[in-house]
């Protein structure tokens, strides 16, 4: 599954804590022998490959995680979103998404503190469409790239800097619909943590202005982070994200066909 880093090619993404975990997690997939000798259900095979890689970094997981400086609580959530990527990437169904649940409790059992059992049980359950887990991991990594797509932006040339721009008005759009959505949905937040994250980065007044003066962001993506309060979020500004997210519905088809490579 590609990254944000590997698709624009970009040494100063690529110099990510976030890119170099996800990199060091994937070279521990090793070669596993156990797979179904037919491929005629992929869907199980995908699922025992995932089974196995993760065993293998349970396995190393000390030796993982200090071999970075990322921090143990860092490690484990890197660890939490790459695993909903690879999850979205083989697009598992509902049941496998069960059985690799009741699969991951067992390590949990074994090695606790690697990762938040409540987490685990909470989004795989509670949001089991790959879709969902593929969102949550597009915003949540978004917002560990941007120190570094930040800074790339004073640097780069007007073509390049205009790839960067429309992948970050996308995720704004993408912000909007999925505070829509889980507006709609009441009291079963699906994306809460990672809107929680996405407003408190972006209620600061200079990063806005930073990254208005570098993009031409349509200034209703924007409007709503000023002078937020955690009562206006709760309660809604139903018009401004209506009509965000409606417009983000008719354009999504054609934007994710653009960008999608830019966000897995």
């Amino acid at each position: 599954m590609k990254t944000i880093a590997s698709h624009f090619k970009d040494a100063g993404l690529k110099a990510s804590k976030l890119f170099k975990f996800y990199q060091l997690l994937d070279s521990k997939k090793g070669t596993n022998n156990n797979n179904p000798a037919s491929d005629a259900d992929e869907q199980k095979k995908h699922l025992i490959e995932l089974e196995n890689h993760l065993k293998n970094i349970y396995n190393e997981w000390d030796n993982i995680c200090k071999s970075t400086d990322c921090g143990k609580i860092k490690c484990s959530q890197y660890l939490k979103y790459w695993l909903y990527g690879k999850i979205a990437e083989k697009k598992l169904n509902f049941f496998r998404i069960r059985e690799l649940n009741e699969y991951l409790n067992k390590l949990m059992k074994e090695k606790s503190y690697i990762i938040n059992e409540k987490d685990c049980t909470r989004n795989f359950i509670k949001c089991p469409p790959i879709e969902v887990l593929h969102n949550k991991k597009v915003l949540y990594d978004f917002l560990e790239y941007y120190i570094s797509i930040n800074d790339e932006l004073s640097k780069i040339d007007e073509n390049t800097k205009g790839k960067y721009c429309k992948y970050i008005i996308h995720i704004f759009e993408l912000y909007h619909k999925l505070y829509e959505e889980d507006r709609q949905w009441g009291l079963l937040q699906r994306y809460e943590n990672e809107l929680k994250l996405f407003r408190d980065k972006f209620t600061n007044e200079k990063e806005l202005s930073s990254l208005k003066s570098k993009c031409n962001i349509d200034n209703s993506l924007v409007e709503s982070f000023k002078n937020v309060k955690t009562t206006d979020f709760l309660e809604g500004n139903y018009l401004r994200g209506r009509a965000i997210s409606t417009r983000y519905d008719n354009r999504f088809t054609k934007i994710k066909s653009e960008y999608v490579r830019y966000l897995i």
